[in-house]
């Protein structure tokens, strides 16, 4: 049964660290009640929980979702009674991928990989803002270092599942955990066999990691959920063909699996997943570097992909057109 006032407490707790002139809007843009800056400016609690009340509990619930996924970590606690109210349909990433994921960490050690363990968890969490659970010490990175570095009498699992809370934060902090764990700046060396090992998990929710960019010749990989659709390897972004064009059938219409018969040679295929942001130009240079086996992604990688893609045009106004939209949208390329 759903505790309505427990609820709106918890929806109020959020909304009303908005500030006074951007709480009405916020209601608003949330399907309740708008109204003036005055009114909140006396209380932003009363103003929002007079907008609350009266509203049946399917509403609050689903209100209570939006907000967990536009706050984040600033919804923890009305994740909390939202779980419990509704276990199911509240994260993307299940429960259970999360334990099963966490559990492998933990198996396999090293969790803040080159960096001390505070230094790691603050790339995550703002430590030094948050409270302690004992006054004794002034803020939880104080606490974590009490605990998990000079007395060493707490667990990683105590650490991230009882302290931190992990399995319930939203998914946006879940993710951003994972992210930070491959981060070149926090591990290189073992960086694809953390990925594995995760991604291993993450696809059961249909979440991956991809490689977005490169930092200083490591890449970078963000989680994004896979492209609904049939199975199987892209290999239908083909292009840039110079001369003659390539000759395509179709080897398996089921996955729409194609393949190039004749004159691939004169074309490019890109082969990767294409995330949900869509193909970018860092993309196509990582790929670009990749095929052409080189170890290091530069300024000079860019011009010889930029200039294998201008040969591909074939008349005056489509390479101006081209050359225009490139410095206009990649203004470092001289």
């Amino acid at each position: 049964m759903i505790n309505k006032n427990e609820l709106i407490d918890a929806i109020t707790s959020v909304l009303k660290d908005e500030k006074t002139y951007v709480l009405p809007n916020v209601c608003v843009n949330y399907g309740l009640e708008d109204g003036e800056e005055t009114e909140a400016h006396s209380s932003k609690r009363v103003y929002v929980q007079k907008r609350l009340k009266g509203k049946d509990q399917f509403f609050l619930l689903d209100l209570a979702k939006r907000i967990i996924k536009d706050y984040g970590a600033n919804a923890s606690n009305l994740s909390k009674i939202v779980l419990r109210i509704d276990p199911t349909g509240l994260f993307s990433i299940s429960e259970v991928t999360r334990r099963n994921i966490m559990d492998e960490l933990y198996a396999k050690g090293n969790i803040e990989g080159r960096h001390e363990l505070t230094d790691f968890l603050n790339r995550i969490w703002n430590l030094e803002n948050m409270p302690s659970t004992n006054r004794r010490f002034k803020n939880a990175s104080v606490e974590i270092w009490q605990h998990m570095i000079n007395n060493d009498d707490w667990d990683n699992r105590y650490l991230y599942e009882t302290y931190l809370e992990l399995l319930l934060a939203p998914d946006q902090l879940f993710i951003h955990f994972l992210e930070q764990v491959v981060h070149p700046i926090v591990r290189h060396q073992s960086q694809k066999e953390f990925i594995e090992l995760i991604n291993h998990h993450l696809v059961n929710d249909n979440f991956q990691f991809y490689q977005t960019e490169v930092i200083s010749g490591f890449p970078l990989f963000k989680i994004n959920e896979i492209q609904a659709g049939v199975k199987g390897i892209v290999k239908n972004l083909i292009f840039a063909a110079i001369g003659y064009k390539p000759e395509i059938v179709i080897s398996d219409s089921i996955n729409n699996d194609i393949k190039i018969v004749k004159n691939a040679e004169n074309c490019l295929v890109y082969d990767r997943p294409i995330p949900n942001a869509g193909l970018s130009w860092n993309d196509m240079v990582v790929w670009w570097a990749d095929i052409k086996g080189l170890k290091e992604v530069d300024a000079e990688t860019e011009v010889s992909l930029y200039k294998r893609l201008l040969n591909s045009l074939d008349s005056e106004p489509e390479k101006i057109l081209f050359h225009d939209y490139f410095k206009f949208f990649k203004v470092q390329y001289n």
